[in-house]
């Protein structure tokens, strides 16, 4: 008897898919979070951090679907940074965009929450009050695997050197201090959870203190570094990672990282400070570099965009200046008058460039989105 042929003719249907078989196969359904191939591998979504120079470093704003990193030194703005993100967040994402916040060290205040302009409705912002880590990550991984509306979350921990382990409630404080709790918590956590951050388009912020570290214990030459809480899981498991400092530099525009009411007045009140951001970990290639960014004290939002503007002019060569005069070069003034943007040519100071850029805050706009075209 002649063999019966193997071969698909044209009335056979088509070989199905193995991957797709196997990723469909009931037995595997815990196994994976689905696949992706062709126009269903989409970008993440970019968020502005409400800081021009930050979204240009990060090239258009912080991505959803990963965690982040932040260490300082106490009073640095980490809380503040993580709640501006927070509303810039809930803007991007409209009804969908909630924020967590685990209220960790227990030092989130009600003014810190209103100069951030976050919505605090109920239905978009939650402040916990917890340092339980394994709560904290049980909370997390439950919003995000069990989500019937679709929300987008933005989990603040704030910080992770106040988390606690269950095990070590009970003990003595010195007992519990010798445990690496914070580091073994994270690698669970990570393992967890860095997957299905990755797959469902949410956000983790975690703010962390630094502290002295010897490279080597008992020897005296070993140089002294910073280091964040947590130990490696948080490097290893976060796409963006930074280091807040004051910027201790001195500039026309601050005074050692302090931004007078008078620039020309060393002993006039400080309204702001340059902070700077010295990035460990980016997602774009750009590990190592430091962005300065002016913060304004009491102003909403923190972060001094009009002030950005006057910096941005000159850093684009729209505008020439030192600390005693500044003016926008012929060309420039040419490319404002074509557009319909109000400006004053030329300005005497600081403190009145400055003071013009505040009331003309559309003017720093326009000199970012031509900064935005030239790095195009």
């Amino acid at each position: 008897m002649a063999r019966k042929s193997t071969k698909n003719t044209e009335a056979d249907e088509e070989p199905k898919d193995q991957i797709d078989a196997i990723m469909a196969d009931p037995k595997n359904k815990d196994k994976h979070y689905g696949q992706r191939s062709g126009e269903e591998i989409q970008a993440v979504d970019k968020i502005s951090t409400g800081s021009f120079r930050l979204d240009m470093f990060l090239d258009g704003g912080f991505r959803s679907s990963c965690w982040a990193r932040f260490s300082a030194q106490p009073e640095s703005g980490k809380t503040s940074m993580s709640l501006c993100w927070g509303k810039q967040w809930q803007d991007f994402y409209g009804e969908q965009g909630m924020v967590i916040f685990f209220n960790a060290e227990g030092r989130i205040t009600p003014d810190l929450v209103n100069r951030s302009g976050i919505d605090t409705s109920k239905n978009k912002f939650r402040i916990l009050d917890s340092n339980k880590a394994e709560f904290i990550w049980d909370t997390v991984k439950k919003l995000i695997s069990d989500n019937p509306n679709d929300r987008k979350y933005f989990f603040v921990i704030d910080s992770l050197d106040a988390c606690i382990r269950d095990c070590d409630i009970e003990k003595s404080i010195g007992d519990a201090e010798k445990i690496g709790g914070a580091a073994t918590i994270l690698s669970a956590a990570g393992k967890n959870l860095s997957l299905p951050f990755s797959v469902t388009g949410h956000f983790l912020f975690m703010c962390s203190q630094v502290r002295d570290n010897l490279k080597s214990a008992g020897n005296p030459h070993a140089k002294a570094t910073k280091e964040g809480a947590g130990g490696n899981p948080p490097k290893f498991y976060s796409s963006l990672s930074a280091e807040i400092k004051r910027a201790y530099d001195n500039s026309p525009f601050h005074h050692y990282g302090k931004i007078l009411e008078n620039p020309s007045d060393k002993k006039s009140d400080e309204i702001g400070r340059m902070t700077s951001f010295s990035f460990l970990k980016t997602p774009n290639e750009k590990t190592g570099v430091s962005i300065i960014v002016p913060i304004k004290y009491g102003l909403k939002g923190g972060v001094w965009r009009t002030y950005e503007g006057l910096m941005t002019a000159v850093d684009y060569g729209f505008m020439s200046g030192s600390g005693s005069s500044y003016k926008f070069t012929d060309y420039f003034c040419g490319v404002l008058s074509e557009a319909n943007i109000e400006f004053s040519p030329s300005f005497v100071g600081v403190k009145n460039a400055r003071n013009y850029f505040d009331e003309h805050p559309e003017l720093s706009e326009f000199i970012f989105s031509r900064a935005r075209l030239l790095k195009e």
